[in-house]
């Protein structure tokens, strides 16, 4: 007898809960996926976000130039592949004066990556003496916001160009713009935060330099802050690059603003401080970085005796520490000088006999160096300085 159309056991299964069963899973499966795709992407966003947040310092850092696949919403593609390089120095882009219009909105923009980039292309421009006078004050307007920025870029490149345009304009013939300048310099030295306290010395090296001589005040005022920064250093490796960064940066600020300090106590300090770095690039027989041998010596004779005195055995401890070499020249060769007897030709005209006579021990003969042509680079300086010196003393005699 054939089987009836329905009586069957695969017949009596209904197929419609099983359907339902299989949908919802894949749906499930479906939202599960999402859900890690969303996760992924926010945890991606956020560590692009921590890179670039004042914690990670990037004072000293260039700027890596990327293609640009997307255009900004006030810029074209074009436009912003010029901005970058522009920004970056690229060889086959010469910035022109038609090219501030770009660097103005650029400045304007509200992606702080195309501000970012506009801020080192002021720095560029500037440094190619490209802007009119009247046209530093535009750019500080856009620009001062910027120094204080939580967007880390924003606030190192802008600092960047600040720099650039006090070194190679009129910026600080502005009285408003110079104290303002002021209150933001010192803003940042003061900041607890190490990475505007890099900054702030930064700007404080440009500021120091060029401040005009009736702000005596102001300059000082600026140099006490900086003598006031103290970096501990931590024991994790990369904050203590962050620490040490703050630190020399502060020292070359402080080195910078050494030969316009006028009051004597002040003076002392910065000696003070200066003889520290010395005793440690002494101690360990390397250059790493600025020097600060020469100012030093310089201020020999404008400090206490007591400092004075410091400052002519620190330097005739460096004179005769034959490690103390250093090129003037990159990429080519030139005689090395030496950091050491370059001091001691500064202060050759303030020593007594004795000291005179300790510097001459501390010069090494000829026969110490191979080369006679390296020789002279490096001590010949002191050693004609002390004979003239000893000349002056024999005379009085």
């Amino acid at each position: 007898m054939g089987k009836q159309k329905g009586t069957g056991v695969y017949s009596r299964i209904d197929p419609r809960p099983l359907f339902i069963l299989m949908k919802r899973s894949f749906n499930l499966t479906l939202a599960m996926l999402l859900v890690a795709i969303l996760i992924a992407r926010s945890w991606h966003g956020q560590s692009a976000v921590s890179a670039g947040e004042p914690g990670n310092f990037a004072c000293a850092q260039e700027p890596v130039d990327k293609p640009t696949t997307e255009s900004s919403g006030s810029l074209s593609l074009e436009s912003v592949e010029r901005l970058k390089g522009i920004a970056t120095g690229r060889s086959q882009i010469e910035p022109t004066r038609e090219d501030l219009p770009l660097v103005m909105r650029a400045l304007q923009d509200k992606d702080p990556d195309i501000s970012s980039w506009a801020c080192l292309a002021v720095e560029k421009m500037a440094l190619r003496g490209l802007f009119q006078p009247n046209e530093p004050l535009a750019l500080w307007t856009e620009l001062r916001p910027k120094l204080r920025s939580a967007h880390a870029e924003t606030s190192d490149w802008s600092v960047r160009a600040v720099g650039a345009l006090v070194s190679r304009s009129e910026l600080l013939a502005d009285p408003l713009v110079e104290e303002a300048l002021f209150e933001e310099t010192l803003w940042l030295v003061r900041a607890d935060d190490v990475n505007q306290c890099c900054r702030g010395a930064m700007l404080a090296t440009a500021l120091v330099m060029t401040l005009p001589k009736e702000s005596k005040d102001n300059l000082e005022k600026l140099v006490r802050a900086l003598l006031k920064v103290r970096v501990p250093m931590p024991a994790n490796s990369e904050a203590q690059d962050a620490e040490a960064t703050c630190n020399r940066l502060v020292t070359e600020a402080i080195r910078a603003a050494a030969g316009r300090v006028e009051t004597q106590a002040l003076l002392d300090d910065v000696a003070l401080r200066l003889l520290a770095q010395v005793a440690t690039i002494n101690q360990i027989s390397t250059l790493s970085g600025d020097h600060v041998h020469s100012e030093l010596a310089a201020l020999a004779g404008k400090t206490s005796k007591e400092v004075r005195d410091r400052i002519v055995q620190s330097i005739l401890a460096a004179a005769a520490n034959s490690d103390l070499l250093y090129s003037r020249t990159s990429g080519r060769y030139t005689p090395p000088k030496h950091a050491g007897a370059e001091a001691l030709a500064v202060l050759a005209s303030l020593l007594t006999r004795e000291e005179l006579e300790q510097a001459e021990a501390a010069i090494p003969p000829p026969a110490a160096v191979t080369d006679s042509e390296e020789y002279e680079s490096m001590y010949g300086a002191a050693k004609e300085a002390l004979a003239v010196r000893r000349a002056r003393l024999d005379k009085k005699k």
